[in-house]
């Protein structure tokens, strides 16, 4: 019985059939610890420095999408600038669930307590 062939042992990150490494063509994302931020690169050329690796991934495969262009770059700017004004601009009072007079769990936008009868909004310990 012949066992079937061995999978052709290469470098980690290099693509088959190709004597490229794979940051050379994808790009990478890297932790900067000395900012906290994690960077896009592309041999020597930074694309800018993101909170999260969730942000970085997506502003990567934006770039790949796009030939490396980073004019691409400006409607996610806009995009994240967007969010930033809708977070900003919610009411920043929410109702608490529990009483505090009482610490009787409330139902949603509930103003006076049904238990103690106390004014939520108003009421100060």
């Amino acid at each position: 019985m012949e066992l079937p062939p061995f999978p052709e042992k290469r470098p980690r990150g290099q693509i088959k059939s190709k004597k490229i490494d794979k940051s050379k063509i994808e790009g990478r994302i890297e932790f900067n610890h000395k900012i906290n931020m994690f960077l896009v690169v592309k041999g020597d050329t930074h694309y800018g420095s993101y909170d999260t690796m969730t942000e970085a991934y997506f502003v990567k495969k934006t770039l790949m999408e796009n030939d490396w262009n980073p004019q691409s770059l400006k409607e996610i700017q806009k995009i994240k600038d967007n969010l930033n004004k809708q977070t900003h601009q919610k009411d920043t009072y929410k109702l608490p669930t529990y009483c505090p007079k009482c610490n009787n769990k409330l139902k949603e936008d509930t103003v006076n307590c049904p238990f103690c009868g106390v004014n939520i909004k108003e009421y100060k310990a």
